[in-house]
């Protein structure tokens, strides 16, 4: 008879009440060896992940956040070796890129081009991570004031402090059920739950979540109900995320009328290749005419910039 890899290697033969029960040994399956494959990336995944924590230690040093902390709240599961292998394989492909398009453009050097799209593809990777963790903690912020609300019910139930911030983290939806079971975690692990929100709120960088924060800071040097304090901020985090989503409605038309003008240019060349191949063609294969496209994108890219500043209200 088989085992499965959680059964008892010891398992009873007879139920004879009468005198001990005989038991007979199973072999368990034995786990597969590491492949060469597994090996290979170990190898490469350890010392680029020793490179990229000697840059995190630098950018603490600045104050700034560290790239395991965005890569925490994008909700990316991955190692620092590993995002760093991403990206140098992104800027080798943005190399290549540029070598495969030095056959198509005239340029006065063939390393111009590899060099232009290893600088390009350079930072992608951050702007995806950025993108994604913008996204995720949006929806966060949006899912908070329920979460509150539900740490505020647990407490009036009876529950402690950390048994309700893990009852959140088991019944609530992500992403808030993992921040919360990441505090769970430190909590369980010895730190206090005022300081594992702090914690938390380090790695967040949620005005939010700030407003939280300080509640629990004061809380536990004054004390007072913390329930009716948490239902409180849950309300007035609600009427903040209706008036922004109000704000979005009514900064919709101008920031449209950006994204049309900003895309009539590139509407327009694409007509001209169609329409007159010969006539666009220097725009497209000599230097100059790359140039005036680049700075034509940049002035595009810059004006958006602008009316999506004028446009943004922060509530």
């Amino acid at each position: 008879m088989m085992a499965t890899p959680n059964s008892d290697p010891i398992k009873p033969v007879s139920a004879n009440l009468s005198g001990p029960p005989e038991f007979e040994l199973i072999e368990l399956p034995q786990r597969k060896p590491i492949g060469r494959l597994s090996r290979l990336w170990a190898g490469i995944l350890s010392p680029a992940d020793r490179g990229v924590r000697v840059l995190e230690r630098w950018r603490m040093r600045s104050g700034r956040r560290t790239l395991a902390d965005r890569l925490s709240v994008a909700g990316l599961h991955m190692s620092l070796g590993a995002f760093g292998i991403l990206q140098v394989a992104v800027v080798v492909a943005g190399g290549i890129i540029g070598s495969l398009a030095n056959a198509w453009i005239e340029f006065p050097g063939d390393w111009i081009p590899i060099v232009a799209g290893m600088v390009v593809a350079l930072p992608i990777p951050r702007l995806v991570v950025g993108r994604r963790e913008t996204s995720r903690l949006h929806l966060f912020e949006a899912q908070l004031p329920d979460g509150l609300l539900h740490l505020s019910n647990a407490l009036k139930a009876g529950r402690p402090f950390a048994g309700a911030i893990r009852q959140v983290a088991d019944f609530a939806a992500r992403p808030l059920s993992t921040e919360f079971g990441k505090m769970a975690g430190e909590i369980a692990l010895g730190r206090s739950p005022v300081d594992a929100i702090r914690h938390a709120g380090e790695r967040l960088r949620s005005t939010e979540w700030d407003l939280v924060v300080a509640m629990v800071t004061i809380y536990g040097t004054v004390g007072g109900d913390l329930s009716l304090s948490l239902e409180n901020m849950s309300d007035t985090l609600e009427q903040r995320l209706q008036m922004r989503e109000e704000m979005h409605a009514t900064t919709a038309h101008p920031r449209t009328t950006a994204a049309l003008i900003s895309l009539a240019p590139v509407g327009l060349a694409l007509a001209l290749t169609l329409i007159a191949p010969h006539y666009f063609e220097p725009m497209t294969r000599k230097p100059l005419g790359l140039g005036l496209l680049g700075l034509a994108a940049g002035l595009v890219i810059l004006g958006d910039y602008v009316v999506l500043r004028l446009n943004k209200v922060d509530i």
